[in-house]
């Protein structure tokens, strides 16, 4: 009885550290020398017009692989700032976007921007936003962007 026991465990063992060696998917931040890259900036400067008006996000991601890869989702946020003069809404949306290796796309996201200190305005303050980019096959980049708010 304790043979079949121990045998048990054994076996219970040696398949759990096996799927656990397993790799499905990684996580990486966006440094230089990446198969993909990741660009984004909004489509014009941020001034004294951005009370509650509508910006797209460009997201230009490029496929430096040696492999096709999909795009699934795209998301893109406000890092906290307790200096900030604007809150941009987080915008998210889903892709099946297959982009062939060597290659590149652009990818539109709307975000609305408010005004939360308008003693301020004049600044030319930073904005810190981070993208976020999800691949089909479980793969993820986050990366932050600084735009600038001046005229």
């Amino acid at each position: 009885m304790k043979l079949s026991a121990l045998f048990a465990i054994l076996l219970l063992t040696a398949c759990g550290s096996s799927s656990m060696d397993m790799v499905d998917a990684q996580a990486f931040n966006c440094d230089q020398g990446q198969d993909i890259e990741v660009r984004a900036g909004l489509d014009r400067r941020i001034g004294e017009a951005a009370f509650g008006e509508q910006f797209e996000m460009l997201v230009e991601i490029a496929n430096n692989s040696h492999e096709d890869v999909t795009v699934t989702s795209v998301r893109v946020e406000q890092m906290r700032s307790e200096n900030a003069l604007y809150r941009f809404d987080n915008s998210y949306r889903k892709f099946d976007q297959l982009i062939e290796e060597g290659k590149d796309h652009v990818f539109h996201l709307p975000m609305t921007a408010r005004a939360l200190r308008t003693d301020r305005v004049t600044s030319s303050q930073p904005l810190e936003l981070a993208v976020h980019v999800l691949l089909a096959n479980g793969d993820s980049y986050r990366c932050s962007f600084d735009v600038g708010s001046g005229r």
